[in-house]
């Protein structure tokens, strides 16, 4: 049984400043020897909920003000803040606390708009848009015309088209490859215009519905400033699909050894050199990357963004990575590709796939979808067997 705690109480904070917001400590009882601190379901966005707590040592915490009402904050549970302002000490969600400085607003504004601002972006149905125009102003005033627009662009805006994909994606984006791909995403000035740029991954994942970055573009308005944002291009192949029967290998249900993880993506009786073929055709226009292996040998990898159907369950868009090394070929002499089963490890944990069918299309659209059926997928659209 774990001994992570699931629920908590409020017992003291850290400074981070003066004024503002400090580093809530938890711990079982008022007075508990360990503390912690508690870790957001999606870091930096701030509606965002308790996802666990970890053992922290604080290095000179404050105990909270005797005849403060306890706070107790558990996961899944609302985000918890400690906020000091001229003395006091206030405690409890972004809205509770927003609504406890009502008197004290307009003196926060004027000095510590930009924490202002923070706390408003998590006070749901709140207009931030004048407040974010006075921090920018407030910007302007103390640093200059050049990195006030940085913090706007760079910061604010970025921050909100961060904020919108982290939510769409889930747990999702809390992956690796996902996290990679965060890094790549960019708020461009040109010309006039600011432009979205984001990459290939993420386009394919997020789906862009028309009302995707509605509140990106509400934000850009209130600078008067247009935004262009990204379209998936149009990519024109040709279909395909492969299928195989999956092993207890592939399975994950090896009598011996380690498990492998991952599925081997072979010819499967089709006409294909399956050496070559997934890498160079099939997954061709996927965005490979180099990568060295735990034991020095070099491989290369996809993400793609496959929409997934398990035993007739949509599961959606799911990122899940094949890789490519030349070498297992010399080693095994029948695979250089893998399917890895990452976000559907658990569901192979939980059910003996042997003798399931994989299946993978490719469409003419270059996007991908991925099946596990019962029996050897036929009917008028899956041919038989591929073609050379």
């Amino acid at each position: 049984m774990s001994d992570a705690p699931e629920e908590l109480t409020l017992i003291g904070y850290e400074k981070l400043a003066e004024h503002g917001f400090a580093l809530p400590c938890f711990g079982r009882t008022v007075g508990a020897n360990t503390a912690y601190v508690a870790r957001a379901t999606q870091p930096g966005d701030p509606l965002a909920a308790i996802a666990a707590f970890d053992v922290y040592e604080p290095d000179d915490m404050q105990q909270m003000p005797p005849g403060k009402p306890n706070v107790r904050a558990w996961i899944g549970g609302p985000w918890i803040d400690v906020f000091l302002w001229n003395g006091e000490v206030i405690a409890g969600s972004k809205p509770e606390i927003w609504q406890s400085l009502v008197s004290m607003r307009t003196a926060i504004a004027v000095i510590a708009p930009l924490t202002l601002l923070n706390l408003a972006e998590g006070v749901p149905g709140e207009a931030v848009g004048p407040l974010a125009r006075a921090a920018l102003a407030w910007l302007e005033e103390r640093r200059g015309v050049s990195d006030a627009r940085a913090w706007l662009i760079g910061t604010y805006l970025r921050d909100i088209v961060m904020r919108i994909i982290r939510r769409r994606l889930g747990d999702t984006a809390n992956t690796e490859r996902i996290r990679q791909a965060l890094r790549q995403v960019k708020l461009e000035m040109k010309d006039t215009r600011l432009a979205l740029r984001l990459p290939f991954l993420l386009m394919e994942l997020l789906g862009f519905e028309a009302d995707t970055f509605s509140n990106l573009s509400k934000a850009a308005q209130e600078f008067g400033m247009p935004i262009d944002l990204p379209t998936r291009r149009p990519v024109t192949t040709t279909p395909a699909y492969w299928t195989k029967k999956l092993s207890a290998s592939d399975a994950q249900r090896k009598r011996t050894g380690n498990q492998r993880g991952s599925i081997t993506l072979v010819q499967a009786r089709h006409k294909i050199d399956a050496q070559t073929y997934f890498r160079r055709d099939f997954f061709g226009c996927a965005e490979w990357v180099h990568e060295t292996t735990r034991t020095g040998e070099a491989r290369e990898s996809a993400v793609i963004p496959f929409r997934v159907t398990f035993l007739s369950e949509d599961l959606g868009s799911l990122p899940i990575t094949i890789s490519y090394a030349p070498n297992r070929e010399a080693n095994q002499t029948n695979y250089t590709s893998l399917l890895h089963l990452g976000p559907l490890s658990r569901r192979f944990a939980e059910r003996d796939m042997t003798g399931k069918w994989l299946r993978f299309d490719r469409q003419a659209d270059g996007t991908y979808t991925l099946s596990i059926q019962d029996s050897e997928p036929r009917g008028p659209t899956a041919p038989s067997r591929l073609q050379e």
